[in-house]
């Protein structure tokens, strides 16, 4: 099987399982503690979503997961399981391409704050403007956002705990912008997470 068509395969197959794992998590369900959902809402509608079976990790927390993978994303898995190879291809580039417009927006755009500053202020270019910020009583050197991706998730003791790097891009808009971070699971929080991993180390 040549290169291109392998990967397009093993990425096919990631979208396909991902989509396959979560339909378990019903919509309007609360998470009480790891296996204990509460009860079945209401369906008066036969929404399909809501009969889906509950299953949750042994590490559940409390979530509503009703902003998870519901009928209408699967009807979208479905139409895009009924392209032909070069048609899914072009979609899956538009999507990327997509997000990652609009993270560079967001990453320039100082209204993610307050302060009058925005991402590429420190971060020029995915780079380092130099120098230290300060964080409580102590200063910390501006870091590179080069190849971040590949350093998280990570232990941040600010947040004492391993965080991803959505969430470490968030404590650095709450600090440094002034700003509210971006809900977890947004389109403009996955959005700003893409464009900043897809910054590489020159060689």
């Amino acid at each position: 099987m040549p290169t291109s068509s392998r990967l397009f395969s093993q990425r096919l197959l990631c979208v396909a399982l991902s989509t396959v794992g979560l339909p378990a998590f019903s919509a309007g369900f609360i998470v009480n503690g790891p296996g204990t959902p509460t009860p079945r809402p209401a369906n008066p509608a036969n929404n399909p979503w809501l009969n889906y079976p509950t299953h949750y990790g042994s590490g559940a927390s409390v979530h509503n997961f009703s902003d998870a993978v519901s009928p209408d994303s699967l009807a979208s898995m479905n139409r895009f399981m009924k392209l032909n190879e070069t048609e899914r291809l072009a979609v899956m580039r538009q999507g990327e391409q997509g997000a990652l417009a609009r993270g560079q927006a967001l990453f320039n755009d100082a209204r993610l704050g307050s302060s009058g500053l925005n991402c590429a202020a420190c971060h020029p270019n995915g780079g380092t403007a130099g120098g230290k910020v300060g964080i409580g009583e102590h200063e910390v050197a501006i870091p590179s956002l080069q190849d971040v991706a590949q350093r998280y998730p990570s232990y941040k003791p600010l947040n004492d705990r391993v965080i991803t790097q959505t969430e470490m891009q968030n404590n650095c808009v709450a600090l440094f912008l002034k700003g509210k971070p971006l809900a977890t699971g947004t389109r403009e929080a996955a959005d700003l997470t893409y464009y900043v991993g897809s910054f590489r180390r020159q060689p």
